[in-house]
């Protein structure tokens, strides 16, 4: 049984280091003719892959992030929100929409009405210069 977790020990520090030597190679085939940056070892690779995970999240369990699977506790938030959404009544639903609204939440800024009356007004000042433009000349 010992032999499994020794060869699963190999395998890891081989793949960390083959990830590693990837990374080398391709920062330095890129980042020194377009950006003129110094080249870099597998050891400073390994470093940059360590940052990464640090700063943009996970490699497992789903990723994280916008398309992963996030923080664990984001699922039990959502369901948590959704259960109250479907016992609100459509009054309370719209009270809600339009208290997001005033935040810039998901009905406000990026969906909804508000949106449709932005673009209304940006199409209206075009032509009421033009019009002002012909009225003037």
């Amino acid at each position: 049984m010992w032999f499994w977790g020794i060869r699963f020990l190999l395998f890891m520090a081989v793949a960390l280091v083959g990830f590693s030597v990837v990374v080398m190679l391709l920062w330095n085939a890129v980042l020194p003719a377009v950006l003129g940056v110094a080249e870099i070892t597998w050891l400073q690779a390994l470093g940059l892959l360590a940052l990464s995970r640090i700063f943009f999240g996970s490699w497992g369990r789903g990723g994280g992030g916008r398309w992963g699977g996030g923080h664990p506790r984001h699922k039990q938030w959502k369901q948590h929100w959704m259960a109250r959404w479907e016992k609100m009544t459509p009054e309370q639903q719209e009270a809600m929409k339009k208290k997001w609204a005033e935040h810039g939440g998901p009905w406000g800024r990026y969906r909804g009405s508000a949106p449709s009356e932005t673009v209304e007004a940006e199409e209206v000042k075009p032509e009421e210069e033009a019009q002002k433009g012909t009225e003037a000349s």
